[in-house]
């Protein structure tokens, strides 16, 4: 079999991905015979990650595998200015938020999250990335409270922890973005930088709204403000360089959590 099948027999045998044996409760994080697999990536790096050896490819890992995108169109991204409240803070604090419909689960920044101690649950999910690529990923579960513009919690949402979402967003006019829709320049709210959120197809009322038109860009009034997106803006914004493609999908290990846990998220196979 190849690397990709193997992991698939385990996965449907319900075995251990750290030992290959089955057995009610016993999953990678418990199990005693746990060892650091010897076999060498691409590179010529020892892996060292809790699986059995036999389950191991010969790919380069990283957190999270791109696909580049070299085009003469520019593409606009559905990201937005949108605020994070910690628990025990007053003030929120901005994030760079990106509507992503054909993602099945949300996302949030690791480290964003945990700067504001956002409320969280230890998970451990199964990555599939470009290429069929398989990699364990010990990670958290967090409750993220979106808010408005002026601070108002708008719904607190479920998100899956990662190292990062995608490449940083580059800088836009925005005033000449508000004056093509009509809109107020206090109206377009789009940072540079990185990615903080990615909102999932899974809370659907944030990808809705009224819309305007205007050659390819769409502006839409989201429940936290406008976002625009579209294409072959050639004039507002620089190329777009790469594009996540990630897909993840829960491993055996996790079925009880998924089934029993009343955060409100299911993750069983979902692509993004």
């Amino acid at each position: 079999m190849t690397p990709n099948e193997q992991w698939e027999v385990v996965n449907e045998q319900k075995a251990c991905f750290s030992c290959l044996k089955r057995g009610k409760g016993h999953t990678t994080a418990n199990c005693l015979r746990k060892k650091e697999c010897s076999e060498r990536n691409g590179d010529g790096t020892i892996c060292k990650r809790p699986h059995h050896k036999l389950l191991h490819t010969r790919e380069t890992s990283s957190p999270v595998q791109v696909n580049s995108l070299q085009d003469k169109s520019k593409i606009l991204l559905p990201v937005i200015t949108g605020a994070d409240k910690a628990p025990s803070a007053n003030v929120a604090t901005e994030a760079s938020i990106f509507f992503d419909s054909g993602a099945q689960i949300s996302m949030v920044r690791s480290s964003f999250a945990e700067s504001l101690s956002l409320e969280s649950k230890p998970v451990k999910i199964l990555i599939t990335k470009v290429g069929r690529v398989k990699e364990e990923l010990s990670t958290k579960l967090y409750k993220v409270p979106i808010c408005a513009v002026d601070g108002k919690t708008v719904q607190a949402i479920q998100a899956v922890g990662m190292p990062q979402i995608s490449n940083e967003v580059d800088e836009v006019d925005g005033n000449f973005l508000a004056s093509i829709f009509g809109l107020a320049e206090s109206d377009i709210r789009r940072k540079a930088g990185p990615i903080d959120l990615l909102i999932g197809i899974n809370y659907a009322r944030f990808h809705v709204g009224e819309t305007k038109v205007k050659g390819s860009l769409v502006a839409r009034r989201s429940p936290i403000g406008w976002v625009i997106f579209g294409s072959n803006a050639d004039d507002l914004m620089p190329e777009i360089k790469q594009v996540s493609l990630v897909r993840l999908a829960a491993p055996v290990d996790l079925t009880d959590f998924w089934r029993t846990e009343s955060m409100g998220v299911s993750v069983s196979r979902c692509t993004c």
